[in-house]
């Protein structure tokens, strides 16, 4: 766009970076990136380090998850973005303070002292972990049959005490006709029957 300041740098992270998430649920890194430059000195016959310049760097979204997960302290990495300032209040004093930050557009891992490998992320995998997700869920629904195998089981445990109760009462009535008849029976050699035919002294007399 027009009237942007685009830079690009190159240097060593001073630190490894500085996950954050925005109110609105942007996914933000926060890089330090320290940039030395070097010139040819001609007395000393050798390169010199100059003054180190230091740089903050912002990412946004799925370029600041990807640094997130990549990059590490002490990488040399270069970066692609345009210039912002940012202002704010400050707090203790109440004055109004402002800084200079790099909003990455593009941030790459320099292979001038080692190798890197690059993994490409695809969405198409991330849309078959749900997948798989929902078929991991749908596999526990199967056992609900030893269920209710164990729900009838008791039933059958309680019509058996009912079995066992039923001879009671038969065993109880059986006693009783047989006490009711036992006193008939001694009442009978009472009657005075045997005492007619036994002759009596006073009766022969006559």
């Amino acid at each position: 766009m027009a009237g942007e300041t685009n830079i690009t740098i190159t240097g060593n992270l001073a630190e490894d970076p500085k996950p954050f998430v925005s109110v609105q649920g942007v996914a933000i890194s926060n890089l330090v990136v320290l940039s030395t430059p070097q010139h040819f000195d001609k007395q000393q016959q050798k390169f010199v380090d100059g003054v180190t310049n230091r740089f903050e760097v912002q990412g946004f979204r799925d370029l600041a998850q990807h640094a997130n997960l990549s990059l590490k302290k002490g990488m040399r990495v270069t970066v692609t973005g345009r210039i912002e300032t940012q202002t704010w209040v400050d707090t203790a004093t109440g004055g109004n303070r402002s800084k200079q930050v790099i909003t990455a557009e593009d941030i790459a891992i320099s292979l001038r002292f080692g190798t890197a490998a690059f993994q490409k992320s695809a969405p198409a995998q991330q849309n078959a972990h749900p997948a798989a997700q929902v078929a991991q869920q749908s596999q526990p629904q199967a056992p609900a049959q030893p269920v209710n195998q164990m729900q009838q089981a008791p039933q059958q445990q309680v019509a058996q005490p009912q079995m066992q109760q039923a001879p009671q009462p038969q065993m109880q009535q059986a006693p009783q006709p047989q006490m009711q008849q036992a006193p008939q029976q001694v009442a009978q050699p009472q009657v005075p029957q045997g005492q007619n035919p036994t002759p009596q002294p006073g009766e022969l007399d006559f």
